[in-house]
């Protein structure tokens, strides 16, 4: 099943990228955090146990300031990594968290991209600020 899933991302991965191209050709979007989306991801304190907060885009990473704010009180042991998905919300991220959290893109949906996420990151929760996981 795994495999069918990830031929499916794929195959509409490879439809899809002329509107990536064409929108960071014109529009400059896309173009940063590839290693990222693709699992590449490091935490700054890796001995720490993890929590692992997912904000699609600028409403939910707004929204999670307070819920971050009680999460570093509840659970102050706890390194709290940030992924995005979109551009804006990235940097929205960055602006907010990125002096005391890990802020990175949310990597792509493939079986072997998402092991290699999870592998770095050791996460022993994952909060999704909406169920807007593809």
């Amino acid at each position: 099943m795994r495999f069918v899933l990830d031929l499916l991302y794929l195959l509409v991965a490879v439809a899809y990228s002329p509107v990536v191209v064409y929108r960071a050709v014109r529009y400059n979007r896309y173009r940063t955090g590839w290693d990222q989306r693709f699992g590449n991801i490091s935490r700054k304190n890796p001995d720490k146990k993890c929590i692992w907060l997912h904000a699609v885009s600028v409403g939910e990473i707004n929204a999670a300031k307070t819920l971050i704010k009680e999460l570093k009180n509840r659970f102050g042991e706890f390194e709290i990594v940030i992924s995005t998905t979109t551009d804006t919300g990235f940097a929205r991220a960055t602006a907010l968290f990125s002096e005391s959290h890990q802020v990175f893109y949310f990597p792509f949906d493939f079986s072997r991209v998402m092991r290699r996420a999870f592998g770095r990151i050791r996460p022993a929760i994952c909060l999704l600020m909406e169920l807007e996981v593809w």
